[in-house]
């Protein structure tokens, strides 16, 4: 096998183990991070497959050499932009300035491959020579710019090194379970080794563009310095997943239930913010007197309905003020029921309430009213409430109201809202009453 395959088969090779090993843990525990697994799947097939394809166009034009050693980089800048996006979505969530530089690696690093398969095109190099051990013959300086995007991604590793690093810091003060700890250890250190190996493979390209009697060595180096980082990162890959797969039932639910605390924290903020812009006070102050009416049995049959009707309101109002907040109540939904099953499936954590908390997420309202406000506060859909308890419909009929007076959503639609979503029953008790509210009545209930 010649040198310009060697390195590159032993990095395919590996990717190829790591990639039926994420397979079989995938297939063994397909609920235990769904969204990561699939997505490392994809990355590993991706290297597994491109690496050792090059051999096809070893002997082509410059051109094309150049073409295809982009498109190999295709996986390697996936990762990052991957890890990135995973971290800015969980861990990252609280720090609002970390969150936005990690997002931001979805647009810098796919323009700065862009500029260097441009400049691949302008200036065609020997590409897939890189992975030889030449000693005559040197790369021009614009191979430099070829591999611009390096010292960005090794950037991007970094923050996210710097995320997990802030992670273990905090579990060690809350003296969490030795697990989660060595988790969150093992992607700080995948993150460290990446940064190092993206830095490692700029400076071998640096080495190539200059002449000098220890090149053909520094190359040598750095070249098997880029196959030990790759597997040191592989490594550290599989056991995090490892370390995560084998966690206690109480550990992941400790782990599902400290997120859904900070979305439910951030989601509250937004619903405070409305509260105290008003806009739905004459709606609320509707349903809690229709409490206190003969026809409350009716709308409100069983203790806390009226709470559930009251908290949906501003729930759904919130969510039509706010769009961006849809993404965090759907995570909400989703964690709920990731929480509520994993309850439902440990004898360990039904056992009893652990450090003297009794906590029933069921009894929560937002368990109650996250699903229905997102039905209602969808502006493209019209949700079929006819069948769902009749506090739903009262909400639904609320929320039409106050969103059409406070310019949420057009009077066309809340009338749309009302005639196709709920059934006659809550249409009419609401509006009667709320007519009798605005009325001249002398008499009028508080």
């Amino acid at each position: 096998m010649s040198d310009a395959l060697k390195y590159q088969y032993e990095i395919a090779a590996f990717a190829l183990l790591c990639l039926t090993l994420l397979v079989a843990h995938h297939l063994r525990r397909p609920g235990v991070h769904p969204r990561t697994a699939r997505g490392c799947v994809l990355l590993a097939l991706g290297v597994a497959a491109l690496y050792p394809a090059q051999f096809l166009v070893e002997d082509s034009s410059l051109k094309l050499q150049t073409i295809y050693r982009v498109v190999m980089n295709v996986p390697v800048v996936g990762i990052v932009v991957f890890m990135c996006y995973i971290v800015a979505t969980t861990l990252a969530r609280t720090s609002p300035r970390l969150r936005a530089v990690l997002l931001s690696s979805a647009v810098v690093l796919p323009l700065a491959w862009l500029f260097a398969f441009f400049v691949g095109l302008r200036w065609p190099l020997p590409a897939l020579q890189e992975a030889t051990v030449p000693t005559t013959g040197v790369m021009p300086a614009h191979f430099l710019l070829y591999k611009i995007y390096l010292p960005p991604m090794a950037f991007y590793e970094v923050a996210c090194a710097w995320v997990f690093a802030r992670e273990v810091a905090a579990l060690r003060r809350a003296l969490l379970p030795t697990r989660h700890l060595l988790q969150n250890l093992a992607l700080f250190a995948l993150g460290c080794v990446l940064a190092l190996e993206f830095l490692n493979s700029y400076a071998t390209a640096i080495v190539r563009v200059t002449a000098g009697a220890a090149r053909a060595d520094l190359i040598r180096i750095g070249l098997t310095a880029e196959v030990v980082l790759y597997v040191s990162a592989g490594l550290l890959l599989l056991a995090a997943f490892c370390l995560y797969a084998q966690q206690p039932n109480f550990d992941r639910l400790f782990n599902l239930s400290s997120l859904w605390v900070d979305l439910r924290r951030r989601l509250e903020a937004e619903i405070w913010r409305t509260c105290t812009s008003g806009m739905h006070a004459s709606q609320e102050h509707c349903l809690r007197a229709l409490s206190r009416t003969p026809s409350s049995p009716v709308l409100f049959p069983k203790t806390g309905d009226l709470d559930k009707a009251v908290y949906c309101l501003r729930l759904a109002l919130t969510l039509a003020r706010k769009p961006e907040a849809r993404a965090s109540a759907f995570h909400l939904l989703r964690l709920q029921n990731e929480i509520l099953k994993l309850v439902g499936d440990s004898k360990h954590v039904a056992s009893g309430p652990p450090f003297g908390v009794n906590y029933d997420l069921r009894a929560d309202l937002l368990h109650h009213t996250v699903r229905p406000a997102i039905d209602i506060s969808d502006p493209k859909t019209v949700p079929n409430l006819v069948a769902a308890d009749l506090w739903q419909q009262v909400s639904a009929v609320a929320f039409a109201d106050a969103a059409a007076q406070a310019g949420l959503i057009s009077h066309e639609r809340a009338r749309l809202l009302t005639r196709r979503s709920v059934s006659g029953t809550a249409l009419r008790s609401y509006h009667s009453f709320r007519e009798y509210l605005l009325s001249d009545a002398p008499t009028r209930l508080a």
